[in-house]
């Protein structure tokens, strides 16, 4: 839905990056919080900027979905 918060583990690797990127660029304006287990690089920041670039906001957390202690901080 337009103006949605989607959450999406994987982060930005391969699928999580793919699915971003169709949400984004199908849905509309809408929140990302996408989470993933690796820090945030230049690639990585390219990529955020390109989906914000679509009219997305987009927060990234590094976490490990499977780390409960993570995930509830």
């Amino acid at each position: 839905r337009k103006g949605a918060t989607y959450l999406i583990t994987g982060g930005l690797g391969g699928l999580g990056e793919i699915v971003a990127t169709h949400l984004a660029q199908t849905v509309g304006p809408l929140q990302l919080v996408l989470v993933g287990r690796s820090a945030i690089d230049r690639t990585k920041y390219a990529k955020i900027k390109k989906l914000e670039a679509l009219g997305s906001r987009v927060l990234y957390l590094e976490a490990d979905v499977c780390d409960v202690a993570q995930m509830k901080e």
